[in-house]
């Protein structure tokens, strides 16, 4: 089975390292870019172009928005979907009004990679005085660079589900609840075709 890793907010490819492995034996891997595209439709279109005819799909966070999207629009294509850390809700108003501050003020200044705050807000407390875990994840932004934090921060987070319930992926998988590592362990099916609840965090 074919596999697509979508990456979360300023993820590179790097983000699987530590599965990448494993998921190989499953299938061949292609790696979704995120760092294009002006909105979650845009990358997801962009993601579709490069994919194989038919795949199991995983999003991890961010990478979950654009997942969905890939699924809703390709649905005929999509074996498996698996949903990691993320969320089926849109941005709230003044999470809006935070990402447009930053975007702007970074446009003036420079780009330094997430900061640990941000970063750590990721991360399962238990990482929290983990420094190679808070640098790695550091680096991968630092990878991708000011001009993609901006295009990414930008992008709106829409929590519609329209055309979930008509999907036609043979599996789905509901996003679990964050282990140590900010990653879920055991996916949990909830059968083809089924809705996902806005309420999920």
């Amino acid at each position: 089975m074919n596999i697509v890793l979508v990456p979360g907010f300023m993820a590179t490819k790097s983000l699987w390292d530590d599965v990448i492995s494993d998921l190989e034996k499953i299938g061949p891997i292609t790696h979704a870019n995120l760092c294009d595209g002006t909105s979650i439709r845009d990358i997801a279109q962009r993601a579709i172009t490069h994919a194989p005819e038919s795949f199991a799909l995983i999003g991890f966070s961010m990478g979950g928005y654009v997942a969905r999207e890939i699924a809703r629009i390709a649905s005929s294509r999509v074996e498996a979907l698996v949903l990691i850390a993320t969320s089926a809700r849109a941005d709230t108003p003044e999470q809006i009004i935070r990402k447009a501050s930053a975007s702007e003020q970074l446009r003036v200044s420079r780009f330094a990679g997430l900061s640990r705050a941000t970063i750590l807000q990721s991360l399962h407390p238990r990482n929290a005085n983990n420094i190679a875990m808070v640098e790695r994840v550091r680096r991968m932004s630092l990878d991708l660079g000011k001009d993609v934090f901006i295009r990414q921060v930008a992008l709106e987070r829409d929590g519609a589900w329209t055309g979930w319930a008509k999907l036609s992926v043979r599996r789905s998988l509901l996003p679990l609840p964050k282990t140590n590592c900010g990653a879920s362990r055991k996916p949990r099916s909830c059968g083809p075709a089924s809705r996902m609840p806005n309420s999920l965090s």
